[in-house]
């Protein structure tokens, strides 16, 4: 494993974050190194797989070492001469919003007593549900006391941050590993070679046919960005994609971790950024769900792309420039390659960011913050367009509909298909820190402007975390659960503006001591323990982790794989999907649902019910006719069953004269039918 680590780490950066390096330097400028690492793996994460995409569809195969090798240098080198050309941005690393006045009195009071609540329901003296009501009172009377409403905050401008390179360092290190620590224990210690996570072998399947392909058409509708950049890496790397995922994977929260510190230090400073870090990686919980799912693209999208997009569009407003806003195009728009669920809430922000913060911004005589913000997102959209164009099969619908199991049909199915998570389930998604801490930060945001300047950016941020509750509190979202999760991350850059501000008065000198150091401590008990908690749960077993006999059966499948497709029970094993002896054997079909999801669907692949219902019957049919009809017309060379699970009798197929049982292990039993060009023997 250490050789693929290795092998995976270096093609990561040399496709990741290399290709983008002089891009940042043309449109960014930022002074700050973990921020220009963050802002060249986004652009190089659009950049290369568009690229590849365009270079495997002109040359009308997949993703070949030449193809990798020719997209990572013509992005490195069209940067390059583009910097070399127009010289660098402009850099200016102040902070675009004021902090709200440091803690008074009164404020640090309630805010201590709402944090010894949480710290009490955490120890488990108090249940969520009889706590939630007094620590959102307490909550707003310590914001609205604040913000001065009440009396209770000091002047603003009575604290100062300078900038203290080596301090930032370390905390945000610190911050990073215990995030990679987090990622990485569970998997070393119980996974390896395999990983958590039963989504990853769709992912796997999507990477591997732009492999040799350069389509999935008949897998499944989803944007080609993950998938592309994972087959460019893997290329380079000399590695598979189930190969790449379980040494690379762990460390997307990571990611997750730097693009929250790039946000908020852009907000407000780097000690804000240094908290939202620590705060994404080692206290929320749903970003490591979505790791610990393996639901990497979403992951990708709206954990990392969306919020570099968001810290391009906030820095756009205050500092309107062509740069900043190709900056903020490219990155907003990216988000459309990668994931339909991080596309929808890119794209609920920015109609809202239309509607309201474009009038807002030429009705107060802000005339070029206007004009740029609206030029830019026109370009934001029409890049939109063009990366949505063939996934989506955007002509189809436009202009003749779409085909059955298409783009129409996937988002019917989806819609009103979820219901909405129950608020207690959102309190254990959300982990108790990010959630009130995330609260008090909202309420700093809404209630203390200094400045017109800041109300859009304020605004912004505040309307990201209102469409996020209300699409977790509907079904017609299509994905209240997502919505629920994913507000995570706005409430992270509000909580480490809570937990900041909370932390200030340490070194004022105008308080009594032991009312600002009690509010610390407290503070630091809150997130401590649910830091603890996390690392706990992340050292145990995972769920949906591949079996060593699956393992044999996938391996004998690629091993005898002579084309064609293959049927398989719905589940082989706990969180084990059909899709994975897909991606083991190396197919893309046929795809196996269970009956209740046969009818109520919440995704189909390409073609639709069809190939479910195939599967299906095949499974529960062995002999007939029609059984030998359908193996005949959709090639299906193998047939794969999973011994324990219920409703499909495996001793059916060996009874029956029309197969042949070509691989057993304990688990698995694999049947061959007699007609099909397969190798025969029992292994």
């Amino acid at each position: 494993m250490v050789e693929d680590l290795t092998k995976a780490i270096l093609a990561a950066v040399l496709v990741g974050v290399l290709p983008g390096y002089f891009w940042e330097r043309l449109l960014s400028g930022s002074r700050d190194v973990p921020e220009r690492l963050a802002y060249s793996a986004a652009l190089s994460s659009l950049l290369v797989p568009a690229a590849a995409l365009a270079l495997s569809w002109t040359t009308g195969g997949g993703v070949t070492l030449q193809v990798a090798l020719a997209a990572v240098l013509s992005v490195f080198l069209c940067g390059l001469g583009a910097r070399l050309l127009l010289g660098p941005a402009i850099s200016e690393d102040t902070p675009l919003l004021s902090p709200p006045p440091p803690f008074g009195r009164l404020s640090l009071t309630v805010a201590g007593l709402a944090l010894a609540l949480v710290a009490t329901s955490m120890l488990g003296f108090l249940s969520p549900a009889t706590s939630a009501l007094p620590i959102v009172v307490l909550l707003v009377v310590a914001g609205v006391a604040a913000s001065g409403a009440l009396g209770g905050g000091q002047p603003a401008g009575t604290f100062e941050s300078p900038r203290k390179p080596l301090l930032s360092a370390g905390l945000l290190s610190a911050a990073l590993l215990v995030t990679l620590a987090r990622g990485y224990w569970g998997p070393v210690v119980h996974d390896w070679p395999y990983l958590r996570g039963g989504d990853q072998f769709s992912h796997a399947v999507m990477a591997e046919q732009m492999l040799w392909h350069g389509s999935y058409s008949s897998y499944l509708i989803y944007p080609p960005g993950f998938p592309t950049l994972v087959a460019v890496i893997c290329r380079i790397g000399g590695l598979t994609p189930l190969e790449f995922f379980p040494v690379l994977a762990p460390a997307l929260p990571a990611l997750g971790s730097l693009a929250a510190y790039a946000l908020a230090r852009r907000l407000w400073g780097w000690e804000f950024g240094v908290a939202a870090a620590f705060l994404s990686g080692a206290v929320a919980s749903s970003s490591y769900d979505d790791f610990a799912q393996a639901r990497y693209p979403n992951f990708f999208s709206a954990y990392f792309l969306m919020v570099m997009g968001a810290a391009a569009l906030l820095t756009l407003y205050r500092k309107p420039s062509i740069r900043q806003g190709m900056l903020f195009a490219a990155l907003g728009s990216s988000v459309v390659l990668y994931h339909p669920v991080g596309t929808l809430y890119t794209a609920l922000l920015l109609a809202c960011v239309s509607v309201l913060i474009v009038p807002y911004l030429f009705l107060t005589r802000q005339r070029r913050e206007g004009t740029a913000l609206f030029l830019s997102l026109s370009l934001t959209a029409a890049l939109s367009v063009i990366w949505a164009w063939r996934t989506y099969g955007l002509p189809h619908l436009l202009f003749g509909g779409s085909k059955p199991g298409g783009t129409e049909q996937a988002v019917a199915v989806t819609i009103g298909s979820q219901s909405p998570p129950p608020p207690a389930s959102m309190l254990a998604e959300l982990s108790p820190p990010v959630l009130w801490l995330g609260l008090l930060g909202l309420l700093l945001l809404a209630l203390h402007v200094p400045s017109r300047k800041e109300i859009p950016a304020r605004a912004t941020l505040l309307l990201w975390a209102m469409i996020l509750f209300a699409g977790s509190r509907t079904s017609l979202s299509g994905f209240p659960e997502r919505f629920a999760r994913d507000l995570s991350i706005p409430l992270v850059a509000a909580a480490s503006l809570a937990s900041v501000s909370l932390v200030r008065p340490v070194w004022r000198a105008g308080l009594p001591r032991l009312l600002p150091k009690t509010a610390l401590v407290l503070l630091c008990t809150v997130v401590v323990i649910q830091a603890a908690l996390d690392l706990d749960a992340a050292r145990l077993p995972g769920q949906a982790v591949l079996s060593p006999s699956l393992a044999r059966a996938g391996a004998w499948l690629r091993e005898h794989n002579r084309g064609g497709n293959i049927i398989s029970t719905p589940y082989l094993g706990r969180g084990i999907s059909n899709r994975a002896v897909l991606a083991l054997g190396g197919y893309t079909g046929l795809q196996s649902y269970r009956e209740h999801r046969i009818e109520h669907p919440r995704s189909l692949p390409t073609a639709g019910k069809r190939p479910l219902l195939v599967s299906q019957w095949v499974l529960h049919h062995p002999r007939g006719g029609r059984t030998a009809r359908l193996l005949r017309e959709n090639d299906v060379r193998y047939i794969v069953i999973y011994k324990r699970y219920p409703g499909v009798n495996w001793r059916a197929f060996a009874d029956a004269p029309d197969y042949r049982r070509v691989y057993e292990n304990r688990a698995i039993v694999i049947f061959a039918p007699k007609n099909a060009q397969t190798p025969g023997g029992v292994v």
